[in-house]
């Protein structure tokens, strides 16, 4: 697997990207999202990444927000709210948001991480047609 760099990462994109496996320890402070594909880049000179890993570790604070029927719910993890897919992702300086439907409730979801470590792995890339 190749590494994106953190030039690279403020360049990456999900455009409605199906989440195939999503693991979230809170009590390790980790979360390992696998995804089908990703982009590199403004589409039609972008670059779509295949097989993507994704890892936030050590983050500070965890905020999930489920959507429902204009109310806001903020949830614990007393249950799992994984991600069928990432429609939104962005970066700041010390917080990765991410953003799609739940996988299983199907509710517009909002993972707010802030602070730890992000790193996303690739298995390989193919220019946008």
């Amino acid at each position: 697997m190749k590494h994106l760099s953190k030039s690279e990462l403020n360049e990456l994109s999900f455009p409605d990207t199906e989440v195939s496996d999503f693991q979230l320890d809170a009590s390790e402070r980790i979360c390992k999202i696998s995804c089908i594909d990703g982009l590199l880049g403004k589409s039609p000179k972008g670059i779509i990444l295949n097989n993507i890993a994704i890892e936030i570790k050590d983050y500070h604070s965890l905020i999930i927000s489920e959507f429902i029927e204009n109310h806001t719910l903020v949830n614990d993890f007393s249950q799992e709210f994984s991600l069928k897919d990432i429609c939104e992702f962005n970066l700041k300086e010390s917080s990765v948001t991410l953003k799609g439907f739940s996988k299983i409730r199907g509710f517009w979801t909002e993972y707010v991480f802030t602070g730890g470590s992000l790193d996303v792995a690739y298995e390989n890339a193919e220019k946008c047609i």
